[in-house]
């Protein structure tokens, strides 16, 4: 038996428990929604960054790959440094900044490097446990994060293979491209 006071008290406390409730319950929607959107969003930007990405890298690929095409015989030292040259300055054209162009022997170790550095040659390619099995089945491949030969920066080695007069590898373009310098910079 509650009185007048008491049951009005008891409808206001439900009518606040209720409406408190209610809002509560769309507040936490409405951040769900909010959330879901947000991560929509930066999920779109990550697509559309990696399509970048991986068109750009792919476009180097190119360019290695048509550098790399000796007519079967690999070239002597000036004829590698013109080639390696020109190869640069494709790759800068297009945004990309190589630290150096390598000719790799069949197990990776540095034949030529252009710029030369007297401590490269013989030495194996940092990235080249990522690509060299791409490579030796004759297919261009992209390393991961690894550290330049030359500066110890962080940069990545794409390679591209060098067939021989049998029309299998015998050898490997690589170039070191520099991460901090290029246009994919922004996005890693």
């Amino acid at each position: 038996h509650l009185t007048l006071q008491q049951r009005i008290g008891l409808l206001v406390f439900t009518g606040l428990a209720v409406g408190l409730g209610l809002f509560s319950l769309l507040g936490l929607q409405s951040i769900h929604d909010s959330t879901k959107r947000i991560l929509e969003e930066r999920l779109t930007i990550a697509r559309i960054v990696a399509r970048h990405l991986d068109e750009t890298l792919s476009h180097t690929l190119v360019h290695l790959q048509s550098h790399a095409d000796f007519k079967g015989q690999i070239q002597d030292e000036a004829q590698f440094r013109q080639r390696a040259i020109e190869l640069g300055k494709v790759l800068t054209e297009s945004g990309i900044v190589n630290e150096e162009v390598y000719l790799l022997d069949g197990e990776g170790r540095v034949l030529f490097a252009e710029p030369s550095h007297s401590g490269d040659v013989g030495t194996i390619l940092p990235g080249y446990g990522d690509i060299g099995s791409a490579l030796q089945e004759g297919r261009a491949r992209i390393s991961g994060l690894r550290d330049s030969l030359t500066t110890g920066d962080t940069a990545v080695f794409a390679g591209a293979p060098i067939f021989g007069l049998d029309n299998k590898p015998v050898a490997a373009l690589a170039t070191a491209i520099s991460i901090k310098r290029s246009v994919i910079s922004t996005f890693i």
